[in-house]
C-alpha cells in the first residue's frame, strides 16, 4: 500500500543501500562528537579547525586521535571545506641525530664483546666461527637489513 502511495505521488524511495549508508554516516557522526566533546571540543569543526588548520595535523594523526579510519577524517574536512594535510618527512637533522645514535650504541656492543669494529667482528664471528646470521643478529641486537648490508660492503657471505 505504502509503495503504491509513493507512485501514485511520483516518489521514487533511495535505494537501500544509500539509505544504509546515510545511517552509517549519521552513526559515525554521533560517534565523532563523542569524541570530540571528550576532548573539550563544543563541535567537530572547531576540533578540526583547530587540528587541520591551527596545528596543521595531517589527517592520518586527526584519525589516530579520533579512532577512526583517515578516509572519514579527510571526507569530514571536505565537508567542512577545510585544508588537508600531508604528513611531513622528518628534519634531515633529527635523522642524522637518531643514526649517530644508534652507531654509538652498535660501538658499544661491540667493544663490550671485545671487538673494535664491525669488519672484525663479522671476520670472527662470521667466517671463522661459521655463526648464523640469525645468532649474530641477537648478539648484537640490530636489525637485519642493517647486518646484511655490513656483510654485503666487506663481501662476507
Amino acid at each position: 500500500m505504502v509503495r503504491r502511495l509513493l507512485d501514485q505521488a511520483g516518489i521514487i524511495p533511495s535505494p537501500r543501500r544509500v539509505t544504509a549508508a546515510r545511517r552509517l554516516r549519521t552513526t559515525t557522526d554521533q560517534h565523532l562528537a563523542a569524541r570530540v566533546a571528550e576532548l573539550g571540543f563544543p563541535s567537530l569543526q572547531v576540533y578540526l579547525t583547530d587540528r587541520a588548520m591551527t596545528r596543521r595535523w595531517p589527517s592520518t594523526s586527526i584519525a589516530g586521535e579520533l579512532g577512526v579510519h583517515p578516509a572519514t577524517v579527510r571526507d569530514r574536512l571536505d565537508q567542512h571545506r577545510l585544508p588537508r594535510q600531508r604528513a611531513t618527512r622528518r628534519p634531515h637533522r633529527a635523522i642524522q641525530r637518531q643514526s649517530a645514535c644508534w652507531a654509538a650504541k652498535r660501538q658499544v656492543r661491540l667493544t663490550g664483546l671485545g671487538f673494535a669494529d664491525v669488519e672484525t667482528y663479522l671476520r670472527v664471528r662470521r667466517v671463522e666461527q661459521g655463526w648464523s646470521r640469525r645468532r649474530m643478529l641477537a648478539e648484537l641486537q640490530v636489525g637485519s637489513a642493517w647486518l646484511k648490508r655490513q656483510m654485503d660492503q666487506l663481501e662476507i657471505l
